[in-house]
């Protein structure tokens, strides 16, 4: 962007001064324990104002300020920070936060040193060795200030309010304040419209800072906060006397809608004035909203109107230099103004408008929306086996999420076919089943039914996922003399005392309760430890099948309540 029309330097000040007692400046909210840091340019212009009201000076000075019709003839900055030899400031808006670095969190610093400020105005990158972020005052710091802090800490402190009158009523309270380090302090800066008014006026803005010293400023000056002494005060020209600003560049291709705009760093709250050519398309700045309380004989500790203003800090596009308006906010029926300051002190600085912010990346997209529930089979599930049919193995996919155990679909492979060739299993899957020992699924509808814990390659998540599960069990049948316990643990009353319905086809266990077997047929049953005779030449699947599957069902379906355990399924 062009850097606009010639800025002429303007006369001015630079007060720095050393706090020497804790300071208080309540937040939007107004609540005690918090405070904050900044005494606002509206604030300080209202303690100016108390002063010169004391020096004889307010009718004049009114007059040249709030009532001047081409806007004020002196305008303050906000007080910031300073540390020994160090001002700070918010920083632009349009060059902060800096690229992230993984050493450094730059958004966290709410204060710059005015030096690093320089560095980015004049394109350069700030080494993130070099810098820390203090956390308590929120400004930057070199790294080499090691452990002696920021300028400043928030305490708390206690009081007791006592009636004057009866001295019968207390009230205990806490306030938050700021108290500053040894070498901490505060700035600030004047500007003076021309060189007259620097002249008829200097002196008395240095005049009426020494009268605040004494009687302090911001909240709690009765209890003594608020107190400062003058540091020092330097005349010259701003902004020289703050940074050195590097030489404007003319663009490459000047662009017709940026032609005669000028960008403008904010260290004072603005509220614009009629005539000031905003172009709010451009810049970037953010909002406050300002209240307070009536200081005046005639109307004391009444609500100031709100009023939202531009915060320092912001970087705000005109094609002239701001100028800033104090509107009225008195209180209705005051009888006097009580104007709110809203002068603009801005430093002209190239334009550059501010970095978009980064795309979110898909995976942390696709990480924040929830999975999808999976179903769960319903209770009493039967999974059907022809006779010389085992359920599939589970593929090793199924132990690294035990959950889907329970829930996945038993696949069936005929007798005599490897694993491998089960249809509708992926690839991998299909090589890990190869790997893993058969599984075979059985029924557990019995009361006493237990399947036994201990089962060689069955992994623990898959043992628990089988105990929560009331009509599946997953057991190993890797080796012929494996055993399946006739109950599983957790089957619902309910269960246990309706009757056993089983379909043909079914896969059940091996064994019964004595009171469903008849004493006749108890010579029909086969032994726990003799397993059934497996032809010459089987494969190991199906020898393990054959351990634990019982014989085909009889083709009276009425044989399975009465006949023997071996017949049914």
């Amino acid at each position: 962007m062009p850097s606009g029309p010639a800025i002429a330097p303007a006369p001015g000040l630079v007060i720095r001064l050393r706090p020497t007692s804790p300071w208080r400046f309540g937040p939007d909210s107004g609540a005690r324990d918090r405070v904050d840091p900044v005494c606002h340019s509206d604030t300080v212009y209202a303690a100016v104002c108390s002063a010169m009201n004391v020096l004889g000076y307010l009718p004049e000075w009114l007059a040249d300020t709030a009532q001047r019709a081409g806007g004020s003839a002196v305008r303050f900055s906000s007080c910031f920070p300073s540390l020994d030899d160090t001002l700070y400031a918010p920083p632009p808006m349009t060059l902060w936060p800096p690229a992230p670095t993984p050493r450094v969190r730059w958004a966290a610093a709410r204060f710059v040193p005015l030096g690093a400020v320089e560095t980015l105005l004049s394109g350069q990158p700030l080494r993130e060795d070099a810098w820390m972020v203090d956390g308590e005052s929120g400004c930057l710091l070199p790294t080499g200030r090691g452990p002696k802090g920021g300028p400043f800490r928030t305490r708390m402190h206690s009081g007791v309010a006592v009636d004057r009158v009866t001295g019968a009523r207390v009230e205990a309270y806490s306030a938050a304040c700021i108290e500053f380090a040894p070498g901490g302090g505060v700035w600030l800066a004047v500007e003076f419209q021309d060189d007259a008014a620097g002249k008829r006026w200097a002196g008395r803005v240095e005049a009426a800072f020494r009268v605040l010293a004494d009687s302090g400023i911001g909240g709690g000056r009765s209890r003594g906060w608020g107190r400062f002494e003058i540091r020092s005060v330097a005349a010259g020209e701003l902004p020289g006397l703050l940074l050195r600003l590097p030489a404007p560049e003319a663009p490459a291709e000047p662009v017709e809608e940026h032609a005669g705009k000028s960008a403008y760093w904010l260290l004072s709250l603005f509220n614009p004035a009629s005539g000031d050519g905003v172009d709010w398309e451009l810049g970037a700045y953010s909002l406050v909203t300002r209240a307070g309380r009536v200081e005046s004989p005639v109307r004391w500790g009444d609500s100031k109107r709100l009023v939202r203003m531009v915060a320092e800090g912001s970087v705000v596009v005109a094609r002239e230099a701001l100028s800033g308006a104090a509107p009225d906010v008195a209180p209705e029926q005051c009888p006097h103004p009580v104007y709110r300051a809203g002068f603009a002190l801005g430093v002209a600085i190239p334009w550059k408008p501010p970095a978009p912010p980064l795309p979110r990346l898909k995976a942390v997209e696709a990480a924040a929306e929830e999975p999808q529930d999976r179903p769960e089979p319903a209770p009493g599930l039967a999974v059907e086996a022809a006779p010389g049919v085992v359920a599939a193995a589970v593929s090793s996919a199924a132990a690294e999420e035990p959950e889907a155990v329970s829930g996945a679909a038993a696949a069936e492979v005929p007798a005599g076919e490897a694993p491998g060739a089960v249809e509708g299993l992926p690839p991998e899957a299909e090589e890990a089943s190869a790997e893993a020992p058969p599984v075979a699924v059985v029924a557990a509808g019995e009361p006493e039914a237990e399947v036994c814990a201990a089962i060689e390659g069955v992994p623990r998540a898959a043992e628990e996922a089988s105990a929560e599960a009331p009509s599946e069990a997953v057991v190993a049948a890797g080796e012929p003399e494996a055993e399946v316990c006739a109950a599983i643990e957790g089957v619902p009353p309910e269960a246990e005392e309706a009757p056993a319905e089983v379909s043909p086809g079914a896969v059940v266990a091996p064994e019964q309760p004595a009171a469903e077997v008849s004493a006749e047929d108890e010579s029909a049953l086969p032994e726990a430890s003799e397993p059934p005779p497996v032809p010459a030449g089987t494969t190991e699947l199906e020898r393990a099948a054959a351990d634990i599957a019982p014989e085909p069902p009889p083709e009276d379906s009425s044989a399975l309540e009465s006949g023997p355990k071996g017949e049914a399924e």
